[in-house]
């Protein structure tokens, strides 16, 4: 037990009384097994520092790096700044044929600015700590490369850890409650929103997030449960009403996703999210990150084809053409959705739920399924 982890429990003491010091020790360890290895004894007291509403730690450690100090080719360092932006958890596929995670986050400390990238189970418990822009945090034992345009760049791999030292917005004490079509003006932490979760899917690895299609009556909107949310979301059910308290919105490829994580809280809800939104007129369509609804009459329809993507990945799509009183739009049906067309026939009325909207050939707009979008004859 060094000085600095001694002093940090002293002050939780002396703020919470009710809480015993062997009560406060089981309490660390059991952050340090949540982080599955990624919290060291200080990282995961100068958590439980935050969450118990202490006092806010200073950011900088002694040996850290200043970050306008760093310099490719650094084998064991640490830094500690203000989160100035986060990205999107992506996954990608290695050449073995294993799903790799990748999360970049900027920091600042004062003295300069650095992209940190983040793999595997550092990104995922990063993503899981509700962490937005203008919280401090301190970044161990990563390691220094040059990144994109020859910028120096502070990766953290599986010997590194995490500390998160002060947060802007206390979690899970909802001050608003937000809407699906609001949620691209407010990129960030969401501290409230009640959802209707229309399907659930289960993650594709034992660590992947429960994946949902969710709505409420503004839009809808892919929501990512990581960790034991995602259990909780299974146990509710589809069909049902939840609050979501203390998530995180980001939007990746133009398209918004909800993470919710360990830190987030998801509950039943007694109250309706309010009635499924209604389709959009085809007309009025817009290019936006909010997935919507779209119904109309079938004016033409294609087989499905097999194609290779951008990405290298083979897959099968095929088009229909469907249209209302207020226009025509060409809908992508893409993987399991291309089968739809097969069963369609010219004059079908037909509803396609949660799509994305996007600019294809000619720069026409055109709809397109996502791997959770709904597809029903009338």
């Amino acid at each position: 037990m060094n000085d600095q982890f001694r002093d940090l429990l002293n002050l939780i003491l002396s703020q919470n009384p009710n809480i015993q010091p062997q009560e406060l020790l089981t309490l660390v360890e059991k952050k340090k097994q949540e982080s599955h290895g990624l919290l060291s004894d200080e990282g995961a007291i100068r958590l439980l520092a935050q969450q118990l509403s202490t006092v806010s730690i200073p950011v900088v450690g002694v040996g850290d790096q200043r970050i306008a100090s760093l310099q490719a080719g650094l084998m064991d360092a640490s830094i500690g700044g203000e989160v100035v932006s986060i990205g999107e958890l992506s996954e990608f596929n290695r050449q073995d044929g294993s799903v790799g995670r990748v999360l970049r986050v900027r920091l600042e400390d004062g003295s300069g600015r650095v992209s940190c990238v983040m793999w595997d189970d550092v990104g995922v418990f990063f993503a899981q700590q509700g962490v937005s822009t203008g919280s401090r945090v301190r970044f161990e034992h990563g390691y220094t490369k040059y990144g994109r345009g020859g910028e120096t760049e502070f990766h953290l791999g599986s010997r590194s850890s995490i500390q998160v030292l002060h947060g802007p917005t206390a979690i899970g004490r909802p001050t608003w409650q937000a809407r699906v079509a609001s949620l691209p003006k407010a990129l960030g932490p969401v501290p409230s929103i009640r959802l209707r979760m229309r399907k659930l899917l289960k993650g594709r690895t034992e660590k992947g997030p429960v994946q949902a299609l969710c709505e409420d009556d503004t839009g809808l909107v892919i929501v990512k449960f990581w960790d034991d949310t995602g259990e909780v979301a299974l146990a509710i059910g589809e069909g049902e009403n939840v609050l979501v308290e203390g998530a995180y919105a980001a939007e990746r490829n133009g398209l918004l996703y909800v993470n919710v994580g360990r830190t987030s809280r998801v509950t039943r809800s007694d109250q309706p999210a309010t009635s499924s939104p209604t389709p959009a007129r085809i007309g009025s369509l817009n290019l936006e990150p909010v997935l919507r609804i779209i119904c109309g009459k079938v004016v033409e329809r294609s087989d499905a084809r097999e194609i290779e993507t951008r990405e290298g990945r083979k897959a099968r799509v095929s088009n229909i053409r469907i249209e209302d009183s207020s226009g025509r739009i060409r809908v992508s049906l893409w993987d399991k959705h291309a089968e739809f067309a097969d069963s369609v026939r010219l004059g079908d009325l037909v509803e396609v739920a949660g799509v994305r909207i996007r600019r294809g050939f000619m720069d026409e707009l055109e709809a397109s399924t996502v791997f959770l979008s709904q597809t029903v004859k009338k």
